[in-house]
Formats: C-alpha cells, sequence, structure tokens
C-alpha cells in the first residue's frame, strides 16, 4: 500500500478514536463514518495541492526554458567559470562568491537573472525560483569541469 495513503488511513483511524471517545452520545458506527470522510477528504485535499504544485512547476519551467541555456548566460554574464570561487544555495537563491567583481558584466547579469541579482563585496547573490539547488549543482559541475 502506498505510503500516502497508510498515514492518511491511519491518521482516520486516529480521528475516529479520539472521536468516539471524546464526543458524547456517539455511537462507533457514526464515528467510524466521520472517520471514512476524514480520509477521503484528506486524499482528495492532498491531490489537489499536488496537482497545483505540478502545474506551478511546470509553468516555472515553461518561463525558464532550458535551464542549462539560462546557467551558461548567467555564468558568461558572471566572467566564466574561472571567476567563481565557491557556489551555495538558500532557499530561492543563490550565493556565488566571486574572485574579481571587475568581471562582471552588470548588463548581462540584469538581463539573465530576471528574479533579481544583488552584488554586496564579492559576494553575489541572484534570487530564482523553486530550482536554486539544481542550479547550484549546475554551476559547481561547470566550475569542475571548466
Amino acid at each position: 500500500m502506498n505510503q500516502r495513503i497508510m498515514r492518511h488511513l491511519i491518521n482516520a483511524v486516529l480521528f475516529t478514536v479520539i472521536y468516539y471517545f471524546i464526543a458524547r452520545d456517539v455511537q462507533l458506527d457514526q464515528a467510524a463514518m466521520f472517520g471514512m470522510i476524514y480520509f477521503v477528504v484528506s486524499l482528495f485535499i492532498e491531490r489537489l495541492m499536488s496537482r497545483s504544485r505540478e502545474r506551478r512547476m511546470q509553468g516555472a519551467q515553461q518561463q525558464v526554458g532550458t535551464p542549462s541555456v539560462s546557467i551558461e548566460a548567467l555564468v558568461t554574464a558572471i566572467g566564466e567559470a574561472e571567476n567563481i570561487e565557491a557556489v551555495s544555495f538558500e532557499e530561492s537563491r543563490i550565493k556565488i562568491t566571486l574572485n574579481d567583481v571587475d568581471r562582471v558584466d552588470q548588463e548581462a547579469l540584469k538581463a539573465v537573472a530576471t528574479n533579481g541579482a544583488y552584488l554586496s563585496g564579492n559576494q553575489l547573490q541572484i534570487t530564482v525560483d523553486e530550482q536554486a539547488d539544481q542550479v547550484a549543482d549546475e554551476i559547481r559541475g561547470m566550475i569542475t569541469n571548466g
């Protein structure tokens, strides 16, 4: 049995038991009916939320286009892979430590980093959608290969 369904089933059984013992004047068959309703509604809500998330992810991927092309353009705007000292990510931001800030092409960076890029000292922070970990990993791969 699927873990997701099992989790909802366990929650429904717990809900039924708690409802039966806490509510006064409730028979077991009524509590079981409420437990089944809870089970079906919770599965339905989770399914709706997962479909909504899938649609948002597909929309974000269509907006970004091919991630490799955007990442290559980003690395070029930063001043190539040799100018990158370190790459990390946090939630929806990529943090890049630069060797030489003067090599950054500000206009190209603005064109590529449409969600925003902030340069402070030799630290560059770029806001991305939900793919910050994937983008950071691909940049790291370009650093080691380049």
